[in-house]
């Protein structure tokens, strides 16, 4: 991607933040939008088709960043599934007040789809014999889902408590987890 076009997108992108911050994204303008960016509108229309495909791109970009902030990202292994949920939810939760801005007006289950698509993508990119294996897409799923609607749905309840919670739960899973791993040999 060239230069002038990646910087056209961030400057979208921080004016969306700035807007998004303050409205709802239905309320949000294109005009105000390309104004605030200082960029035109046929800039913005080069790029997305509408300020939904916009809000798309930037909850993308932020998963993504949730994702590049999991230490040992790349040492992801499914024996060590336990430390690895851990350490997705203390990512959530250092990003908690953007992903709360970008998702307020939406049902949370938009935002578990994303983080599930996300990080199916970065472990499949791993393991990638493992991309159709029925089994393990539904034992990720749940595990994804779950960890995440129930971090984000009890924000009271202390951080370290809820990672104590996730802690035995996926520990407990983790016997499905190796049942599911000798299929990897079959694919």
């Amino acid at each position: 991607m060239g230069r002038r076009i990646e910087k056209s997108k961030k400057a979208l992108r921080a004016a969306f933040w700035q807007l998004r911050a303050k409205k709802s994204l239905q309320d949000i303008k294109i005009s105000e939008l390309c104004q605030a960016a200082e960029v035109n509108k046929t800039t913005f229309y080069a790029h997305y088709q509408n300020i939904y495909e916009l809000s798309e791109d930037v909850e993308k970009h932020l998963l993504y960043q949730v994702i590049s902030d999991i230490p040992r990202n790349q040492d992801y292994t499914f024996e060590n599934t336990a430390s690895y949920t851990l350490e997705i939810t203390r990512a959530l939760e250092r990003h908690r007040e953007e992903l709360t801005i970008l998702f307020r007006d939406r049902d949370v289950s938009h935002l578990g789809a994303y983080l599930e698509q996300v990080m199916k993508t970065v472990i499949f990119t791993k393991h990638p014999h493992l991309k159709n294996n029925v089994e393990m897409n539904f034992v990720l799923s749940y595990c994804i889902h779950g960890a995440f609607n129930a971090s984000m749905s009890n924000p009271d309840i202390p951080l370290e408590t809820r990672l104590k919670i996730l802690e035995t739960i996926t520990q407990v899973l983790q016997p499905v987890m190796n049942q599911i791993q000798p299929l990897r040999s079959e694919l």
